[in-house]
């Protein structure tokens, strides 16, 4: 796979390394799109952006840029900022890509033992018909409190007031802390009756948009990250 094979307009995450290492607390990811591909090293892509404000990127700056492909699976490569330019009113910067594309695969199954807060409202008791669903707006004296145990990019196991019949679907909002929430549709696979006259109810994703897999796929990412991090073990 090459710069050929993305398509113009795809969203892009960009995490720049160096300030990963220099600002460990604060964030190093940023969204862009693909405006250009001159061949298939070299690309175009929008000035990164965060909480609304530009990002201006030295030439020769490295980088990681990562997409969702066609095929709707999680790619990255590394990539070093050419140089800054305008495209019509666009804020922009040339790339030249630097590494071979990688998938990402074991993510998507990683499950990551995490306490987040959750709100959500069944929507069906049938499978979901069609690719992309469209969201509505919920009254929010209608949605429900619930707490994850675990998450992936996958599937979710709540922690929730009531037990749900296997293939129940739920439309659920899930609070990544720093990185906002996402939104996703979710099919009840298993409930099962915990201590405290709780139910675990574990579920599979059947929607999630492009750019939530890719935000929760990061926020796992750091939560990893910072588990390495602080364990002893990994220090010696």
């Amino acid at each position: 796979m090459n710069a050929n094979d993305i398509i113009i307009g795809t969203k892009l995450e960009i995490e720049i390394p160096e300030y990963i290492k220099s600002f460990p607390s604060q964030t190093s990811s940023y969204i862009s799109q693909l405006l250009d591909v001159a061949d298939e090293k070299n690309i175009t892509i929008a000035a990164p952006m965060s909480e609304g404000r530009y990002k201006y990127l030295s030439a020769g700056l490295n980088i990681v840029v990562y997409f969702l492909s066609h095929r709707q699976e999680l790619m990255h490569f590394n990539a070093t900022v050419k140089k800054y330019k305008k495209l019509g009113y666009l804020e922009a910067f040339d790339a030249l890509i630097t590494s071979e594309f990688k998938k990402i695969q074991r993510r998507m199954n990683y499950r990551l033992n995490t306490v987040l807060e959750c709100k959500y409202v069944t929507v069906d008791d049938q499978p979901l018909i069609g690719e992309k669903p469209e969201f509505k707006e919920i009254p929010s004296n209608e949605l429900k409190n619930a707490l994850t145990k675990n998450i992936s990019g996958s599937g979710i196991c709540l922690i929730m007031d009531n037990s749900f019949d296997s293939g129940m679907i739920s439309d659920i909002s899930i609070d990544l802390e720093s990185m906002g929430q996402i939104r996703v549709l979710a099919q009840v696979i298993r409930s099962t009756s915990v201590e405290n006259k709780k139910h675990e109810v574990g579920m599979n994703f059947i929607y999630i948009s492009p750019q939530d897999l890719i935000t929760l796929t990061k926020f796992i990412f750091k939560k990893q990250r910072l588990m390495l991090k602080n364990n002893p073990i990994s220090k010696k």
